[in-house]
């Protein structure tokens, strides 16, 4: 839209408001990047280490001819220590 002057006046205001939270989501994540950097590692470990939980439980030992396996709450709180209460150790 063209102002009294002959100015785009609306297109340039909304481009100036459109850099300038831009600029503020930058600062933002550029004061909380240890926190994002905290979510992000632990969201990268989350991934990669779901397999390998999911195939220790999916485990079967066999102990006395009776099939043991790991109690899934263990795997909850890594690491368990050995007299966990939820493990029954």
């Amino acid at each position: 839209m063209v102002g009294p002057e002959g100015t785009r006046s609306r297109p340039v205001r909304g481009y100036i408001i459109f850099a300038f939270a831009i600029a503020l989501a930058l600062l933002a994540a550029y004061l909380m990047r240890e926190i994002l950097l905290l979510l992000y590692v632990s969201a990268l470990f989350a991934v990669v280490l779901s397999p390998v939980i999911r195939g220790i439980q999916h485990l079967h030992i066999k102990r006395c001819c009776l099939a043991w396996a790991p109690p899934r709450p263990c795997f909850s709180s890594l690491p368990c220590p050995r007299s966990c209460a939820i493990c029954n150790h």
